[in-house]
């Protein structure tokens, strides 16, 4: 098959789309893959290069600054994505646009597009703005701005030929914030490791590491600075926290000010994953994830994995993951496991073995299947298929 990827080069998405990528790829499939919302950084460039120069012509990339709906010009997220988009469908004639934005479910008139819900602002809204929730949201928000993303998300999810979440949760929360007529299909998110094989070499320290979007509010940060201030400054262990510290004028914590939390700024994938192999637990500190991609990485690598007690983590992880709700029951587990070596040792193999469930081998076999599904569909319609005009691999719109 020929299938047309899209992604963002500012979050997680971009490491859930790189694997899917790379596994279908490996698989035999052609892809195109097309990225928005700024220009790729130099190592995710080279991540590409590197991808064209293994599958040859299989491949190609096209990099755009368009913006996402989430962003302050959610205006320009359609019609400039739109234009891009149909730049990569006339040359590469895909059989499947598979897309990581909401919006471009409205090229399903052209084909069969499968739109993968991976997070949205309003259930954002909900857990990251608590206790006022998207009441605040609405109070503090452009009304410009939020009227048009309501419009890009719903309209691309009602015209999406197929909808996919990474957990029932996500799946309920879409079904429910924008009243979908059917409930989201799940597939979950998978990632290989490429240091896993090491992870019970390389010397494991005490310490606990947490990475993401720092600026996001999300992220529940400020669960380290209650923790640091329960401690008098002195935790049970070093707390590493890795990743982008700012981004569109929001702003994570000023480094140096919450003791014994130690800022390492944003980490290539690689570093980021020697880290987990050296570190003995992951901190999943966040007050909204639809699912957690660099947890189960981390797991993989073998970290003990602290969770706050979402539904979202009870889901991908059970009972395979301990649970917090304040910054007490942290610091109380912290100190369990820094004093106690067997259970910390329980802790990690617990967590590794649940995250050997999330491998992109599986996640690239379950979307694969789904692609030849939605193709069926097109052919048993009788509605033909576009060919490909030829174009180079590599390209900036």
């Amino acid at each position: 098959m020929r299938l047309l990827l899209t992604t963002d080069t500012v979050g997680g998405v971009w490491t859930f789309t790189a694997e899917l990528a790379r596994g279908l790829l490996a698989g035999g499939h052609a892809v195109a893959l097309v990225s928005f919302g700024r220009l790729p950084s130099a190592a995710q460039s080279a991540d590409m290069v590197a991808l064209a120069a293994t599958f040859a012509g299989d491949f190609r990339y096209v990099a755009s600054d368009a913006p996402l709906e989430w962003m302050a010009e959610n205006k320009r997220a359609w019609p400039e994505g739109r234009d891009v988009l149909e730049q990569v469908l006339g040359s590469f004639a895909p059989d499947v646009l598979h897309a990581s934005q909401f919006c471009f479910g409205r090229f399903s008139a052209w084909l069969p597009v499968l739109v993968t819900a991976h997070s949205d602002v309003l259930s954002w809204a909900e857990a990251a703005l608590a206790p006022e929730g998207l009441r605040k949201l609405e109070q503090t928000a452009s009304p410009e701005w939020l009227r048009t993303y309501r419009e890009l998300v719903s309209t691309g999810l009602a015209q999406a030929t197929a909808v996919i979440a990474p957990t029932a949760w996500m799946a309920a929360e879409s079904t429910r914030l924008y009243r979908l007529e059917h409930t989201p299909e799940v597939i979950p998110n998978g990632v290989c490791p490429a240091v896993a094989g090491f992870a019970g070499t390389l010397p494991r320290k005490l310490q606990a590491v947490t990475a993401g979007r720092l600026w996001d509010q999300g992220k529940g940060l400020a669960a380290l600075a209650e923790l640091a201030e329960l401690g008098n400054g002195a935790l049970a262990l070093p707390v590493y926290v890795a990743g982008e510290r700012s981004f569109a004028g929001e702003q994570a914590p000023a480094s140096g000010d919450w003791p014994g939390v130690h800022w390492l700024g944003s980490l290539p994938h690689a570093e980021l994953q020697m880290l987990f192999a050296e570190s003995a637990i992951y901190l999943a500190t966040s007050l909204y994830e639809p699912f957690g991609l660099a947890a189960v990485e981390a797991a993989q690598c073998g970290c003990a994995v602290i969770a706050r007690d979402l539904p979202s983590f009870r889901e991908v992880w059970d009972d395979a993951a301990l649970y917090f709700d304040s910054a007490a029951t942290l610091a109380q587990i912290l100190h369990s496991l820094a004093n106690n070596p067997r259970r910390l040792q329980g802790a990690r193999c617990r967590a590794r073995q649940r995250a050997a469930h999330y491998t992109a081998d599986a996640m690239v076999r379950a979307y694969a299947e789904r692609y030849r599904q939605l193709v069926a569909g097109r052919h048993s319609a009788g509605r033909p298929m576009p060919q490909p005009t030829g174009e180079p691999a590599l390209a900036h719109a």
